[in-house]
């Protein structure tokens, strides 16, 4: 990935990232205050060691920094707590004192600091106060060991003093913690997503997993599953804007080859192929021309239920010489939609639409209207087609954005490019907007004349299945 791969994924991946920091700064919390606090006292003790007559000063100070390193290990140990206790009449272990002092020497110097931690202020203070009459004791029981001339003499020069507050939990430092962690994993989760996402999602890849350029990016539209057709109330939405350049740009392809016969596929199921066939063919009726819409999906139609047209008969009971081809084209809404549904589910499609018979009916068919809209089968579970698209002027590969992998767009137009198939195009369809789209576009919605639905004007509030559009 890109670094405007990367950063594009932080963004796609914004919210989860936030509500990351947001549940790790609350765990940072939430372990603050479920952390005992801790206080400590300290002391500090210095070294000397005096100094007989004729005695190098030197060596005497090497000596004394020599016996402050033993010290600071004297200082933890159980023998010591063993005297704290008797010293202050504290009820705990010698093992659980000696866990709670601390010490360390100052580099160079004959200090020694020792620090008693505790969860009791008070104990901890205590425990302090028997450090500081039992250490130097010691240390004269064990170096001077009753000399009348002293090796090592311990002073208390600070101490012992409780310290201010307490100095665990930190709520800064609980809150960092939490922060940076809740981040690490946000970004760690969104990376990972877009490394394991191989999913469509802009023109730029559909155009490098099929080799054609996109002739159009549908938006993703909130009423879509209610009000699937780009007429009535929704003839002036973005999403009837985005068919209407997609005509457009058909009508350029036009001028560069005869594209009068336009077949509708995808990949898989799912991707909106049918609804963008429809709405493909009430778009350029708008525009003036005589249109018929082909149903060939005969293993799972959908025309006729979006315009709420009979589908009892239509193409397949054509194709099989058992009805007249005018008997069975259906006339929907007031513009002049004409409509052939596939009619009854035939036991072998693939034959029926590659057959000599579909080769002439198109033929004919051609002659008869202006422009022909084909929905047929996704491409990769059938050959259904591909087989058509061979008797077509022009194929259309529709992609769902941030739903069909990359992968399947290329096996699918593999397919097409091995029978020669003219496609010209693909449609990236259910694209999310942007922010920077939503700038652009603000709320403004070009003005047009609705089209009418005449009788079947029920069609504009029936409700898709809740598999989504096909």
């Amino acid at each position: 990935m890109e670094l405007q791969a990367y950063l594009a994924t932080l963004r796609k991946h914004l919210v989860a990232i936030i509500i990351a920091v947001v549940l790790g700064g609350a765990t940072g919390l939430l372990l603050y205050w479920r952390t005992p606090p801790t206080y400590a006292s300290q002391v500090q003790f210095y070294v000397s060691t005096p100094l007989p007559d004729g005695t190098n000063p030197q060596s005497v100070g090497q000596f004394a920094q020599a016996r402050v390193d033993s010290y600071v290990v004297l200082l933890s140990s159980e023998e010591l707590a063993s005297r704290v206790i008797r010293a202050t009449g504290l009820d705990l272990d010698p093992s659980d004192v000696a866990q709670k002092i601390s010490a360390e020497a100052g580099v160079n110097t004959v200090l020694v600091n020792a620090t008693v931690t505790d969860q009791d202020a008070q104990r901890s203070l205590t425990i302090a106060q028997g450090v500081s009459t039992t250490f130097p004791k010691m240390v004269d029981e064990l170096d001077n060991a009753g000399r009348q001339n002293a090796l090592v003499v311990i002073h208390i020069v600070s101490g012992p003093t409780l310290l201010p507050g307490q100095i665990s939990p930190s709520l800064r430092l609980y809150l960092i913690l939490g922060l940076g962690a809740g981040l690490v994993l946000g970004v760690g989760y969104a990376l990972l997503r877009g490394l394991l996402d191989t999913s469509v999602h802009t023109a730029v890849e559909a155009s490098e997993s099929t080799g054609v350029p996109v002739l159009a990016s549908l938006p993703l539209d909130a009423d879509m599953k209610r009000s699937p057709l780009i007429v009535g109330a929704q003839s002036t939405s973005p999403r009837a804007e985005a068919h209407r350049k997609l005509r457009t740009n058909l009508q350029f392809v036009d001028v560069a080859q005869n594209a009068s016969s336009i077949l509708i596929t995808s990949s898989v199921p799912g991707e909106g192929k049918s609804i963008t066939a429809v709405n493909l063919a009430l778009s350029l009726v708008e525009s003036g021309e005589r249109v018929l819409l082909i149903d060939a999906d005969m293993r799972k139609p959908q025309v006729s239920r979006y315009l709420d047209l009979a589908n009892d008969v239509g193409l397949s009971n054509v194709l099989a010489g058992q009805a007249e081809l005018d008997q069975v084209i259906q006339l929907w809404g007031d513009q002049g939609l004409h409509v052939l549904a596939s009619g009854s589910v035939p036991p072998n499609p693939a034959e029926l639409l590659g057959s000599t018979r579909m080769r002439d009916l198109l033929r004919d068919l051609n002659e008869r209207f202006d422009r022909l809209v084909i929905d047929s089968p996704p491409i990769l579970p059938v050959t259904d087609a591909v087989v058509i698209s061979r008797e077509v002027d022009s194929v259309l590969l529709v992609i769902r954005a941030h739903k069909t992998p990359r992968s399947e767009v290329s096996h699918a137009a593999a397919a097409l490019s091995a029978v020669q198939a003219p496609v010209v195009g693909a449609v990236l369809n259910m694209r999310k907007s942007s922010g920077l789209d939503r700038s652009y576009n603000g709320n403004y919605r070009y003005a047009s004349t609705p089209t009418s639905a005449g009788r079947f004007g029920s069609v504009f509030r029936r409700r898709a299945d809740e598999s989504g559009v096909e």
